[in-house]
């Protein structure tokens, strides 16, 4: 049946027959007027040199977003850019990536973001000379409809550049979704957010330039709480519902002083105060991700499952990292038990610690960002 819907019909039949798709357009309206009002006092319409950064949007029942490590790295991006014009000479905006709910303000976490939605570029700045956008990966290949829709106002741009946000390499589109990008431009880049897959190799597969960003991180970030101020807690990522369930049933049979939960509806301070709190998180998302970093910078023990996509092969032998999940479950319970002790769990997270300190460092995530805006690659 929907086959056979004209698309220019069908955000009418949605409307119709869905309620939150009547929720959403109602919200949207007030949305869309502050967004109007705001970028006419935030912005010049003769801004010569614009960066726009694509964040995600709102989630559609909630209106609001929904919180993740890659959406906290995003807006730090943004946040980090505006700090310094000095260097790249434009004004910075961030908006929802195009196809995705609007969304005035991210609540979550701390940030000093108002977003735009990407109809408002090419709309209301009307002298770009300079634009660079940055793209979330997942998303990049439904960014042609986009530039389409807007091609000659894009061809009158002298210099017109794409980067490629590749938070997570899984989500990389493969090359031949991303030829596209070069009808309108050459300067293309990707940004990374892990540093296993910031290679030369993966620069050449895919044919423009890489660097390497990393993330927002390091131990002068956090509060690193003592063993004897935690409490008999294991955290969880809401990563795979599955294994979860499976871990905590074991834990349930084996360990019944501990407390599981897992992390889920709660804003970042919330999460963070949380985390302090714990003794050990397991992770079965990324492996090395915020909550791996956040728990070894915190104090407490991370435990995950060792992947080469995501962890540089000198993690390979971290105390609490698994190379199965067989191996995890026949060893998980041993593993806290051993860990359980004041001496144990201060050296397994000294050693969780100190690996991570050798990658996040916030002072080179921010060098980091400054060199790809004087254009200085790791990877060319």
């Amino acid at each position: 049946m929907r086959r056979l819907i004209p698309n220019f019909l069908k955000p009418l039949v949605r409307f119709i027959y869905y309620k939150m798709e009547r929720k959403k357009f109602f919200r949207e309206v007030s949305i869309r007027q502050d967004q109007n009002k705001r970028i006419r006092e935030d912005f010049s319409r003769d801004c010569k040199r614009l960066i726009v950064i694509f964040s995600t949007g709102a989630d559609l029942n909630s209106g609001k977003e929904n919180l993740t490590g890659g959406l906290m790295s995003i807006v730090s991006i943004y946040e980090e850019t505006k700090k310094i014009k000095h260097i790249h000479n434009a004004e910075v905006i961030i908006c929802t990536q195009p196809h995705e709910s609007l969304i005035n303000r991210y609540t979550s976490f701390k940030n000093d973001a108002y977003i735009y939605r990407p109809e408002q570029i090419f709309k209301y700045f009307k002298s770009l000379d300079y634009l660079l956008i940055h793209t979330i990966c997942y998303a990049t290949p439904r960014l042609e409809s986009y530039l389409e829709k807007h091609r000659n106002k894009i061809s009158s741009i002298r210099e017109f550049r794409i980067n490629i946000l590749n938070q997570n390499i899984r989500l990389m589109p493969k090359p031949q979704e991303l030829a596209y990008l070069f009808e309108w431009t050459n300067n293309i880049t990707q940004t990374t957010a892990h540093k296993s897959y910031s290679t030369k190799e993966i620069q050449s597969k895919y044919g423009f330039p890489l660097h390497y960003l990393s993330v927002k991180g390091g131990p002068d970030l956090y509060n690193h709480i003592n063993f004897n101020k935690k409490e008999d807690l294991i955290l969880f990522s809401p990563d795979n519902v599955e294994k979860n369930n499976e871990i905590i049933g074991l834990i349930k049979r084996n360990l019944p002083d501990f407390e599981t939960r897992i992390i889920a509806n709660l804003n970042y301070q919330d999460y963070l105060n949380l985390v302090e709190k714990a003794k050990f998180v397991i992770t079965f998302g990324e492996g090395l991700d915020y909550y791996f970093i956040e728990s070894a910078f915190t104090g407490g023990v991370s435990i995950a499952l060792y992947n080469k996509e995501f962890f540089p092969s000198t993690f390979q032998n971290c105390l609490g990292l698994f190379h199965s999940y067989d191996e995890l479950k026949d060893q998980l319970i041993d593993f806290i038990k051993s860990s359980n002790s004041s001496q144990q769990h201060k050296k397994t997270n000294n050693f969780q610690f100190n690996i991570c300190n050798t990658i996040y460092n916030n002072d080179n995530y921010i060098s980091n960002i400054n060199f790809f805006y004087k254009n200085d690659f790791t990877y060319k």
